[in-house]
C-alpha cells in the first residue's frame, strides 16, 4: 500500500483530503505544517506528499525546497487556494504536480494515481 502524507494547515482541508485518500486505497498520515512534517518524514517511509504553499511556522515553498534536497525521487503534489503564482512558483523549485484547492475532489485521486504511476 502506497503511503501519502497531507500537509496543510486547515483540519478541515486536511480531513476531506485524508477521507479522499484513504477511499482510494492509501495510507495516509497527515501534518499542520512543514515543521510537523519533517518530523514524520525522520519516521516513515513516503510514496507521496501533498502539501499546501501558505502555512504557518514552515510554509510550503521552503518545505518544498528541503525536501527537493533531501528526498529528491520523492513525488510532490503542491496545492494552494491562492493566486496560481504559488503554484507556479511550486513547479519551478520541484513539486511535481499541481492543482488548485477548489479542484482537489475531483482530481486529487486522478493526480495521485498519475504521479506514483511514474
Amino acid at each position: 500500500m502506497k503511503r501519502l502524507l497531507v500537509v496543510d494547515d486547515s483540519m478541515l482541508v486536511r480531513e476531506k483530503i485524508i477521507s479522499i485518500l484513504e477511499d482510494g486505497g492509501y495510507s495516509v498520515k497527515s501534518a499542520n505544517n512543514g515543521n510537523e512534517a519533517l518530523t514524520l518524514l525522520n519516521e516513515y517511509n513516503f510514496d507521496l506528499i501533498i502539501t499546501d504553499i501558505i502555512m504557518p511556522k514552515m510554509e510550503g515553498l521552503e518545505f518544498i525546497t528541503y525536501i527537493k534536497k533531501k528526498f529528491p525521487d520523492l513525488k510532490i503534489l503542491a496545492i494552494s487556494s491562492y493566486k496560481p503564482f504559488y503554484l507556479e512558483m511550486a513547479k519551478e523549485i520541484g513539486a511535481n504536480e499541481t492543482c488548485e484547492k477548489r479542484h482537489v475532489p475531483e482530481q486529487l485521486l486522478y493526480i495521485t494515481r498519475n504521479l506514483l504511476q511514474n
